[in-house]
């Protein structure tokens, strides 16, 4: 429900206005390496599933589907705030007639994507990249080389992506307040979306 709320907020809006791409894309970063760090450290699970029935083994996996459903959503959170970018300077002159400093019209909303640049999607596809392809690759040569059980697997590998979850979220949260202290504004972040984040941490 968090999510849908502000996924509404922005398509209603047609706007991403006020909201920290940077720090979606480091939650989509923790999200991604937290999920297969501990898909690593409970590799075996997926082994017995055949052995102990469709129940117990989802009991087992509800940490990582959680995490999973965690990080779709937090995906679909990212390319819409990129998808509903607006320009820099639109983003400012509306901002401004909001506010009543200046007697003109609000200028009407730029077409729907039309606001990306080229910074936000190149981010937006190497995190897509790496996840999909990069990380999955150094993972499965580290299986067939050593084991999913080797040390270099289960202390090394999934130690270097739990301190690349940490990291981003301890990094998470700065480049958006850091907007709406720019800002003085929360734009169309959604505060039920905060509320449930918030209550759920």
């Amino acid at each position: 429900p968090s999510y849908i709320a502000q996924y509404i907020n922005i398509i209603g809006k047609k706007s991403s206005r006020g909201i920290s791409w940077v720090s979606i894309l480091l939650a989509a970063i923790a999200l991604s390496c937290n999920m297969l760090a501990i898909s690593i450290r409970n590799w075996k699970l997926f082994n017995c599933c055949s052995y102990i029935g469709f129940g117990p083994c989802t009991s087992q996996l509800l940490p990582m589907i959680q995490i999973g459903v965690g990080w779709f959503c937090t995906c679909l959170l990212y390319f819409l705030t990129v998808y509903y970018a607006e320009p820099i300077k639109q983003s400012l002159y509306t901002r401004i007639a909001e506010e009543g400093e200046r007697e003109e019209p609000i200028p009407e909303k730029v077409p729907l994507g039309s606001g990306r640049t080229k910074g936000m999607w190149i981010s937006f596809a190497s995190w897509i990249l790496v996840f999909l392809a990069v990380t999955p690759a150094i993972t499965a040569v580290l299986f067939v080389r050593y084991g999913y059980n080797s040390v270099a697997v289960q202390e090394i590998w999934s130690e270097i992506l739990a301190a690349i979850s940490i990291s981003a979220i301890l990094m998470q949260w700065i480049p958006q307040v850091y907007v709406i202290w720019k800002r003085k504004d929360g734009g169309n972040l959604s505060l039920f979306f905060l509320g449930l984040q918030t209550f759920g941490c």
